[in-house]
């Protein structure tokens, strides 16, 4: 019988309530610039409760992957692509 290592079981609970904020943030960013501290109430509204410490490396994070930039004090999608449908005449 396997045992279930509960560090693992959170790791994976946290990596996938990060993907529903990530997808959250990147919903409101195709309607326009994300401000962070607005961006956290907005979350809250919906129960994500987290902190800067979770949602400013959280949006660093989409700007590594060269899905976001920052303009000032607001965040925006760097192409209005962001829905997830294909590309013309570019790779992924």
């Amino acid at each position: 019988m396997n045992d279930i290592n509960i560090a693992d079981v959170d790791a994976l609970v946290r990596d996938i309530f990060l993907a529903f904020v990530r997808v959250h943030v990147l919903y409101h960013a195709a309607d326009g610039p994300v401000y962070w501290c607005a961006m956290m109430e907005e979350l809250a509204r919906h129960g994500y409760e987290i902190g800067p410490g979770t949602m400013y490396p959280t949006l660093h994070a989409l700007r590594r992957r060269d899905i976001w930039m920052k303009s000032g004090a607001s965040w925006a999608a760097k192409s209005a692509n962001i829905t997830g449908s294909p590309r013309r005449g570019g790779t992924r």
